[in-house]
């Protein structure tokens, strides 16, 4: 009996308890119901309105990130095309350096063997002016009775001209020959095919050059005509 009481008790006792809770959630629930719930309505609204406007936010940073990879294609592309158009054109100009180099060292060959013609034409004048010093003393001092070996060194003498001329015309037809290269190289590679130092010591080289031939030629000439003159007034001077 007592251990049945005991457990009557206990059941009581648990029955009040859960009443107790219940009732105390019931009347917690009641005023939150009326203090809260306008409170936390305002508040989902307002987390309502920033969700939407973090999906449009979203929506249009999906959207300028979409425009931004078209325009960097594009960026790209065009980059690429003239990155490509870049590589062609320093290709030719590297083709156009590499002929005008060559052209300007067979240029260079060519007036070095244009200055070596110089050269030996210079030893020759040299050798002849040496020679016509003597034949002109020799027919001082041989008067009438060099007057046959005047004649044999006239012969000589005009002969050696014709070979000065044909030296001569050779020398022109080289430089003719280097004026036509020259005028076509600037036709093909403009106006920058050579540098100013090149082609400021070329026009002084040209310059000196026919002034040269001309002074030699003009030079023999009168030396011809002065040695025939003293030729013809030794003979009259004899036949007198």
């Amino acid at each position: 009996m007592a251990k049945e009481k005991q457990q009557q008790q206990e059941e009581d006792y648990h029955k009040m308890l859960r009443s107790y809770l219940g009732l105390s959630f019931s009347m917690f629930l009641a005023t939150l119901a009326n203090n809260s719930v306008p409170t936390l309505q305002g508040k989902v609204r307002m987390l309502s309105l920033r969700a939407v406007e973090a999906a449009e936010e979203l929506r249009q940073m999906k959207s300028r990130r979409q425009e931004d990879s078209k325009a960097n294609a594009r960026v790209v592309e065009i980059f690429a095309s003239h990155r490509n158009a870049w590589q062609a054109e320093e290709k030719r100009l590297l083709q156009q350096i590499e002929a005008a180099a060559e052209e300007i060292a067979r240029l260079r060959g060519r007036v070095a063997e244009l200055e070596d013609c110089v050269a030996r034409a210079e030893k020759e004048v040299g050798e002849r002016d040496e020679m016509i010093g003597f034949m002109s003393r020799r027919i001082e001092e041989e008067g009438l009775g060099g007057g046959e070996h005047y004649g044999k060194k006239s012969g000589e003498w005009f002969q050696k001209e014709v070979e000065e001329e044909e030296l001569v015309g050779s020398t022109r037809s080289l430089e003719e020959e280097v004026e036509v290269i020259y005028e076509q190289h600037s036709q093909h590679f403009g106006n920058n095919g050579f540098d100013s130092e090149f082609m400021a010591s070329a026009s002084k080289f040209w310059a000196e050059k026919a002034s040269l031939w001309q002074g030699l030629t003009i030079f023999y000439s009168l030396l011809l005509q002065t040695a025939v003159g003293k030729h013809m007034l030794s003979s009259s001077r004899v036949v007198d």
